[in-house]
């Protein structure tokens, strides 16, 4: 029994002998396959994300009171497999790490944690180093640098961002057990308390990055509170990035509307959207309304329109007015000139339908694939259609030419000025356009605003300031009485 005993002993010795001996082996085999992991995605990914060169600035504060630069950080991801038909791993893996990055869009918006007014550009983004971390979790991690701009930065140099884990179900990460009764003006419905009260009236979870607030706090219908903080779980539901803010060198460039300015007539266009979804339009009697004569459209746009055009009036001599009207558009169009310059300006009013959800419902987008090819000033009015009411996608597949045309229209006009005045302009709208008109002999300057702001004063500013830059151009000043979160990009 004595001498069993001593072998089995031996043995085990034995045994933790060779397993030390292998651990190495077996370590350095680990380090390898991870490493072959970690590589499992083609290279070409990484060339995909070229920021857009471009001067981001806040319109009404100061140079010396921005910040303008970068935030560089490491995050991950869970990649969703089951809900894309796209067999391509490496283009999904592109894919949701730009979705989760939207996100930074509602947390910022939300928590403003660099400084009051702070813009981003997502869609300006840099990605790099996407990698697929294990086979089993299909975990993936990336390099992210995102241009930012703020207004009176705190004095900091490193942020914490709360992100998703899980990009395409965020929505669904607060457990239906969770969901509270939300109010919404006269409407209530059970739902994920973290989104946005706005959800109640239109359900729309694939655009919860908007109102990501992974901290919110909140009281139900029913009068209980909620701590977003204990249902998204660091670590579980949330990853938390440690980022660092790295300040940039702004790029040179020239003042468009001082090119507009110089030329012998200025085109303009201005198409805007109804926003009261609940009312029709009575098409076929918006002359005598807008005219005054009788009052048949009381949308807020339709107002908007009626202010801006007599507010033009006091900077251009109207000499024309004609007035078309469809079942579903209605146009004007105006020829005048500047009082102070004599500059001839033609004016090119839409006004129709714009979906809230979907770009079908907006009666405006066969007619703005054309009048992008010949207007020097740009300007959109209405709803964003959760950023379909104003990109090529909406465009091209409304327009017999396809996106080859639709890129050639916006190709035509040397020097463009986009001014767009829409819920979540910042996030939705410029860079697909920038991408387009990203040309040696093009200049682009695109200014979107939030349509809480003032609309009476965006047109009739820059208006003002081209009749008074021919000039003196050294005195003239686009002055407007808009929130700091305006938002300019210029490239080119």
């Amino acid at each position: 029994h004595e001498q069993k005993r001593q072998y089995g002993r031996r043995k085990i010795v034995r045994s933790y002998k060779i397993a030390f001996l292998l651990l190495p082996i077996v370590g350095i085999w680990a380090i390898t396959a991870y490493r072959e992991r970690a590589k499992s995605f083609p290279e070409i990914i990484n060339s995909i994300s070229v920021p857009l060169e471009g001067d981001n600035f806040l319109l009404n504060c100061a140079k010396p009171n921005q910040f303008y630069g970068s935030i560089k950080f490491s995050s991950q991801f869970y990649l969703d497999l089951e809900n894309n038909t796209n067999p391509d791993k490496a283009y999904l893996a592109e894919t949701q790490a730009r979705l989760q990055l939207k996100f930074l869009w509602g947390l910022f918006n939300h928590s403003a944690p660099i400084g009051k007014d702070i813009a981003i550009s997502v869609d300006g983004s840099r990605i790099s180093e996407i990698k697929e971390v294990t086979l089993s979790d299909r975990f993936v991690t990336f390099l992210a640098e995102v241009p930012v701009v703020a207004c009176n930065p705190q004095q900091i140099l490193t942020l914490k961002l709360k992100l998703p884990l899980y990009p395409t179900t965020a929505y669904e990460m607060v457990a239906k057990s969770d969901h509270r009764e939300i109010s919404y003006f006269h409407l209530a419905k059970s739902m994920n308390p973290c989104s946005h009260e706005e959800y109640v009236d239109i359900m729309q979870p694939h655009k919860y990055w908007y109102s990501w607030d992974p901290d919110k706090k909140g009281v139900d219908k029913n009068g209980n509170s909620f701590n977003c903080a204990d249902l998204l779980l660091t670590g579980r539901h949330v990853y938390e990035a440690k980022a660092t803010l790295t300040p940039r060198t702004r790029p040179s460039h020239e003042n468009v509307l001082g090119k507009i300015a110089a030329k012998e007539k200025i085109n303009v266009l201005i198409m805007a959207g109804a926003l009261n979804r609940h009312v029709p339009i009575p098409f076929g009697q918006l002359k005598e309304s807008f005219l005054g004569t009788i009052n048949k459209s009381a949308d807020p746009n339709f107002i908007a329109l009626q202010a801006i055009v007599n507010e033009l009036r006091s900077t251009i001599d109207i000499k024309s007015t004609e007035f078309y009207e469809s079942p579903d558009i209605f146009k004007i169009e105006l020829i005048g000139a500047f009082k102070k310059s004599k500059t001839t300006v033609a004016l090119t009013v839409y006004f129709g339908n714009t979906s809230v959800l979907k770009p079908e419902g907006s009666t405006y987008v066969n007619a703005l694939a054309i009048e992008l090819q010949k207007n020097d000033l740009v300007f959109y009015l209405g709803h964003s259609g959760l950023g379909n009411n104003f990109n090529f996608a909406s465009m091209t597949q409304r327009f017999a030419g396809g996106r080859d045309l639709v890129s050639k229209h916006l190709l035509r006009v040397p020097n463009q000025f986009f001014g767009i005045v829409s819920c979540f302009a910042n996030s939705y709208f410029g860079a697909e356009i920038l991408a387009a008109r990203n040309a040696p002999n093009l200049k682009t300057t695109i200014m979107t605003t939030w349509s809480n702001a003032n609309l009476y004063q965006l047109i009739p500013a820059v208006i003002f300031y081209l009749d008074n830059f021919k000039d003196s151009p050294e005195k003239a000043k686009l002055e407007l009485k808009l929130p700091q979160s305006s938002f300019v990009n210029i490239a080119g």
